[in-house]
């Protein structure tokens, strides 16, 4: 309280004070001389109403100062900065006391606006930042921070570390490490699997240590820079084996066309054959290279939004021109009906009908009934899942990371271009495929775009 409140309140005290002191000298001699006098009392009666008066005033003088500060105090204690002091009628005689009071809470309600805009403007850009952000303290108790962490983590409603193990067993140690920086795997149950770079630092916040976490998906990045060091080493690897291949294929040619010209014996004849099928095959080889030279150029996209009942359409009618139902049963779902997709409508067809024949061809080797499914739905994260799965002998886990690499086949008279093509097509769609075990007993491609 300012300087001034404290001399009105103290005029106020004293001059009260001194008018009893006064009044009390003042009944005290009435009564002495009505005792000697024999006199009537009522003078000293009045003073002593008078002195009773003006003390019930300095009662209420400093009772109603504390109650003020009373109030005061519960306000603050309680956050409630919405009380008035303002001074009424019977406040006369402390209106100071009213206006410092009154200023203290004003200065106080809007430093607490100030501060809770503040909080509110900075829990805004936290929830804001593009990557998921969470806290765990030294119980495994677990907070998400901002939206793309709920939108990352919306399969669990816990607090606890251990009911992240849906994500992951491995994910869950992770979160564990005190390691500052490392690459994690996230599997979240039925969407696809994330890389991503968790970082993370110590705070004390009220007093309880606690670990921020960062987690900064760099899937995308990663299958970029292994496809653009793929299609590299592609390059180099295709453009020297050209350069080698080109003069034996025309030596061969030449050396074929000239046995021709020898006198015609069982020697000469087993000569012409022997020339003729390495001029064949390197011939073969020199078009193989060069129709993957033609792949690995990075595909030019013509997005738009597709329905996917549609394009399911156009793949069964595709498909169905090289496989009859006798042969491979085929079943298609799409949930909902209204399902869509933005995408390079060509591009995506060209890469499920090499996977449908992919499928076709394994389970009709492997399984007396052949069985394909094909299946689309929206995942939790707003992506689009489709699952080509089959019945036939499956792919090795060992292999599943391979056979999307060039020149990879597990079949006989593979060319180990399709998968590669179709990894290409995905990526480029800022997507992901990866090869799994289908409840089928077979394969399942599925492709996140």
């Amino acid at each position: 309280m300012n300087t001034k409140f404290g001399g009105a309140f103290a005029y106020a005290l004293i001059w009260r004070l001194l008018a009893i002191m006064i009044l009390g000298a003042a009944a005290i001699t009435a009564m002495m001389t009505a005792l000697r006098e024999q006199n009537t009392w009522a003078t000293t009666l009045l003073l002593l109403l008078l002195i009773g008066v003006l003390f019930t005033d300095v009662l209420r003088l400093v009772s109603r100062t504390n109650l003020e500060v009373a109030r005061l105090a519960n306000a603050l204690q309680f956050g409630d900065f919405s009380q008035s002091f303002q001074a009424g009628a019977r406040d006369a005689n402390f209106p100071e006391l009213a206006q410092a009071l009154e200023d203290l809470v004003s200065n106080l309600r809007a430093q607490m606006i100030a501060v809770q805009s503040q909080s509110n403007h900075l829990a805004s850009l936290v929830d804001h930042v593009p990557i998921p952000l969470l806290s765990i303290d030294a119980n495994e108790r677990v907070v998400l921070l901002n939206n793309a962490a709920r939108r990352l983590f919306n399969r669990t409603h816990g607090t606890r570390l251990n009911e992240f193990a849906q994500y992951g067993q491995s994910f869950v140690e992770e979160l564990r490490s005190d390691d500052i920086s490392r690459i994690v795997c996230v599997n979240p149950p039925d969407d696809a699997a994330l890389r991503m770079r968790m970082t993370q630092t110590r705070i004390t916040l009220q007093n309880q240590p606690q670990r921020l976490i960062a987690l900064q998906p760099i899937q995308s990045d990663i299958d970029a820079a292994e496809l653009a060091l793929s299609n590299d080493l592609v390059r180099v690897l295709t453009h020297e084996i050209m350069n080698s291949l080109t003069p034996v294929t025309s030596l061969a040619k030449s050396a074929s066309a000239l046995s021709k010209q020898l006198p015609t014996n069982t020697e000469n004849e087993s000569l012409h054959s022997a020339i003729e099928t390495v001029a064949r095959r390197a011939d073969g080889l020199m078009q193989f290279v060069s129709r993957y030279q033609e792949a690995t150029g990075a595909p030019v996209l013509h997005i738009e939004q597709i329905f996917i009942a549609d394009l399911f359409s156009e793949i069964e009618t595709l498909f169905r021109a090289e496989y009859s139902p006798q042969q491979v049963h085929l079943q298609v779902e799409n949930s909902p009906t209204a399902l869509t997709i933005m995408a390079d409508k060509q591009l995506l067809v060209h890469v499920l009908i090499n996977l449908l024949r992919n499928a076709a061809q394994a389970s009709i080797g492997h399984a007396a009934n052949p069985i394909i499914h094909v299946r689309a739905k929206s995942s939790p994260s707003s992506r689009i899942i489709i699952d080509v799965e089959d019945n036939g002998p499956g792919v090795a886990e060992q292999h599943r990371t391979d056979i999307f690499l060039p020149f990879f086949t597990t079949k006989p008279q593979g060319s180990g271009i399709g998968l590669s093509f179709a990894r290409q097509v995905v990526i480029a769609h800022g997507g992901s495929v990866r090869a799994e075990a289908s409840p089928l007993g077979g394969a399942c491609m599925r492709l996140v775009i």
